[in-house]
């Protein structure tokens, strides 16, 4: 078995009003790149959304903001 499952480094990303409305995928990828130059392997999202009913009328623009991240991040193999 492979043991790099133990090799893990963990990092939290907080993404909020200015990330889902103003950053670009350029922005993300920076993001991103920064944190694999700092050997992250896996993040952890969360944000100003986290009672998603209460921003119903803003899924659309939330999960588009999510989808950058995670395009981003998994660039990076994070």
């Amino acid at each position: 078995m492979n043991d790099l499952r133990w090799n893990e480094k963990f990092a939290w990303y907080h993404f909020n009003y200015d990330e889902i409305y103003n950053y670009s995928d350029e922005d993300f990828e920076r993001v991103a790149r920064e944190h694999a130059e700092r050997g992250v392997t896996t993040m952890v999202t969360f944000g100003c959304t986290h009672f998603m009913l209460s921003f119903y009328p803003y899924w659309e623009d939330i999960f588009s903001c999510i989808g950058k991240i995670v395009r981003a991040f998994h660039k990076y193999g994070i």
